[in-house]
């Protein structure tokens, strides 16, 4: 073989690897994409994830091999009382009740009744 063959020959390997090159250039380019996307997904199924044991921490939340690992990740939250304050408190006379601290958050109101949000059932339903 000569000098000149040995050329001709890496010259055209060269040619074929750019080919091959800008080929699977635009796979690569969405491969990246879609690595973006599914960590993406990824965190946004572990903050719904969070949200749902936050929630009710007493479920589990599995529902697939995702949820598994992610369950498998997390420690289990320790049981919260999820008591609501009282309907209304008795009154106390004025005298009686502590002076809140120029410092303190405001104590919570009591609860006076029960707000429902979104639309009711009945309402969904054009009336005749």
């Amino acid at each position: 073989m000569t000098a000149i063959e040995y050329i001709k020959g890496l010259s055209r390997a060269h040619e074929q690897a750019r080919n091959e090159n800008q080929r699977l250039r635009p796979e690569a380019e969405n491969y990246h994409i879609a690595q973006a996307e599914n960590e993406a997904l990824r965190r946004e199924l572990a903050t719904v994830y969070d949200a749902l044991r936050r929630v009710d921490p007493s479920r589990p939340h599995v529902y697939g091999q995702m949820t598994t690992q992610l369950a498998q990740q997390q420690p289990v939250p320790a049981a919260t009382n999820n008591l609501l304050p009282p309907l209304q408190q008795q009154q106390q006379p004025a005298h009686a009740q502590p002076q809140p601290s120029q410092w303190a958050p405001p104590a919570p109101a009591p609860m006076q009744g029960v707000e429902y949000g979104g639309v009711r059932a009945y309402e969904q339903h054009a009336h005749r």
